[in-house]
């Protein structure tokens, strides 16, 4: 289980005790400050210490961290390490109106302002760190299943095949009022609408620094960015793809194993009725 560093305003502290618990409910490890930091450390050092041994680093932004000189400071430790690394890194957790950083201006953030959609946001963030909090219940489409065989249940997860990218339609590829191109990348196969939601986790928050968000149009998984950036975004959405399908898969076993517990219970129910009407005299 990955750990992560809250970089923080101590103003806002009603909030990340908020988070914090829910992290330590869910048994994933954070380092804090108040936690981690001891009478007569150095604190600059503790402090690059738990950025560095942290997978992560959520960092608070709000009117109160903005005048922070510390998360100033631990944010450029935790900007300076994604970029050496080349690795997603610094995750953005926005709680109030107010101007983001210039350091992460370009990413994507967990929305906490709206305290009605927390419990999104938060899968969304535990999500970015590769973390599933529940699995998603499973929207699958009917005349896609494979055909079941009476007696049996075939199982859906055995029978996907991963979505890949096959090619790029250039009749698609349009221009943007800001310079950037829309650019089609083909898909293999027809998306389940809980695959396409699981991709849009994984784009909102991408695995890749420096990755633009993607999204999905039919049978197509489009990228906005610069031509001379396509074969990072290619490579970016390779990684996307690849975390998609195994959280769909993961989600088509769930889905398998209560299809399969309701098939034996409605199995055994057949069976006492057929035993019922078999024992009745008729004589």
């Amino acid at each position: 289980m990955p750990k992560v560093f809250i970089s923080y305003s101590s103003k806002d502290k009603e909030f990340v005790e908020h988070l914090t618990n829910k992290l330590k409910k869910d048994n994933i490890d954070y380092w804090l400050d108040e936690k981690d930091l001891n009478i007569g450390d150095v604190l600059i050092e503790e402090i690059s210490a738990g950025i560095m041994k942290s997978e992560y680093v959520a960092i608070i932004i709000s009117e109160n961290s903005n005048k922070s000189n510390w998360v100033k400071k631990e944010l450029s430790i935790a900007i300076n390490r994604e970029v050496n690394e080349g690795k997603k890194v610094v995750l953005p957790i926005i709680i109030h109106d107010c101007p983001f950083p210039d350091s992460v201006a370009d990413k994507l953030a967990a929305n906490f302002k709206d305290k009605s959609k927390y419990e999104n946001e938060y899968k969304r963030l535990l999500k970015a760190m590769n973390i599933v909090a529940n699995t998603k219940e499973l929207s699958y489409d009917s005349k896609n299943e494979p055909a079941q065989v009476p007696g049996e249940y075939v199982n859906l997860a055995d029978t996907f095949e991963d979505i890949k990218i096959i090619g790029i339609d250039k009749s698609k590829i349009s221009k943007n009022d800001d310079g950037t191109f829309n650019i089609y990348f083909k898909l293999s196969d027809e998306q389940n609408p809980t695959w396409v939601e699981i991709f849009d986790d994984e784009a909102r928050f991408p695995k890749v620094s420096l990755y633009r968000y993607s999204w999905i149009e039919g049978q197509y998984a489009v990228a906005k960015c610069p031509l001379d950036e396509i074969e990072m975004q290619l490579n970016g959405l390779k990684i996307n793809l690849q975390g998609t399908n195994a959280k769909f898969r993961e989600a088509l076993i769930h889905h398998d194993s209560r299809q399969r517990k309701k098939h034996a219970e409605k199995k055994e129910e057949e069976s006492k009725k057929d035993l019922l009407f078999d024992s009745l005299d008729f004589g």
